[in-house]
């Protein structure tokens, strides 16, 4: 049952809901680093091994003509079927960089020459090396 206040209003219009103005700042903006399970963290922005941030959204594996087989491991292994199937040179929908096809290509034909994603690659190579423990958010 609906209370009078209520009756007839679509269900978005019926409570009002303050939403915190953090939630509404800047992201990356702050006087301290945002610790692990931090809400009010910004959120995660890539950066190089000369400290900037880098964007590489559009970065695509190559393929190297001459090694390639066309054996299409490369494309039956992307996980967002953006590899052709009939080129595997081809990749036609967006790649999340997760190296699948780098890394189980036969003939080590599939490669990244991307200078921000190496950049990034390379930092997270040098200052990430120990494995990190579990951390369990509730």
């Amino acid at each position: 049952m609906r209370e009078s206040g209520e009756r007839g209003l679509p269900h978005h219009r019926r409570r009002r809901v303050r939403l915190p103005a953090r939630l509404f700042g800047y992201a990356g903006c702050g006087p301290s680093r945002p610790r692990d399970g931090d809400a009010d963290a910004p959120y995660y922005r890539p950066l190089g091994l000369d400290g900037e941030p880098k964007n590489f959204l559009k970065a695509k594996p190559q393929t190297d003509r001459s090694k390639c087989t066309g054996c299409g491991v490369c494309a039956a292994l992307c996980p967002m079927g953006s590899i052709s199937r009939e080129d595997p040179a081809e990749v036609t929908g967006v790649c999340i960089k997760c190296h699948a096809c780098v890394r189980n290509c036969p003939t080590g034909a599939k490669y990244f020459d991307d200078e921000a994603f190496l950049s990034h690659k390379a930092m997270l190579e040098r200052d990430y090396t120990r494995r990190a423990d579990a951390k369990i958010f509730l």
